[in-house]
């Protein structure tokens, strides 16, 4: 058992005041509770939604997979993902407060929902959104970008130029381009 399951051993929230209580569990994009209350733990409750169709390149900006290859994010994909994730938490937030039945847990889930409501405005919109940009899973390097010479992305998938063979698309293959045949 954890420690501070002891009785003279202090609970994680008593040490860090930002910790969750422990029924609210390990964070995921299905249970954003158990990310920090801060912009960091905005930043990761990002990741952990929309991480898989978001990347970030310095040199670029944001980018998003359209399905078929990774673009320029120009119509606010990232903002819209990040408004949805509060949106997301600020529920699981208020879901969690209307379970609580003891005080101590009350309290817990009325922070939540305290700093979910917080999390809606602009500026810490915008934090959570630059906190996104270094996490190593969207992370890249504009050199990582179309870096295999022999691949070449159309409409129907890629085709492998050595062999002729046409794959899927991939989100791996860090394609930003799509050819056409017309």
């Amino acid at each position: 058992a954890p420690d501070w399951m002891d009785d003279d051993a202090p609970k994680p929230w008593e040490v860090d005041p930002d910790a969750p209580p422990p029924s609210i569990g390990k964070p995921s994009a299905d249970n954003m509770l158990g990310f920090r209350c801060s912009d960091v733990g905005n930043g990761n409750r990002l990741v952990s939604v929309y991480g898989e169709n978001l990347r970030h390149v310095a040199s670029i900006g944001w980018m998003v997979w359209n399905g078929k290859h990774w673009e320029r994010d120009e119509r606010g994909a990232i903002t819209e993902s990040a408004k949805a994730t509060i949106a997301r938490f600020r529920t699981q937030a208020e879901k969690f407060a209307s379970r609580a039945e003891d005080k101590e847990t009350k309290d817990a889930a009325q922070k939540l929902v305290g700093f979910a409501s917080a999390s809606e405005s602009s500026a810490r919109i915008r934090a959570m959104i630059e906190m996104a940009c270094s996490d190593p899973s969207v992370a890249r390097t504009v050199d990582s970008l179309d870096s295999h010479p022999y691949l070449f992305n159309v409409d129907n998938g890629t085709v492998d130029l050595r062999t002729g063979k046409l794959r899927a698309h991939s989100r791996d293959r860090k394609s930003t381009r799509l050819n056409s045949s017309h």
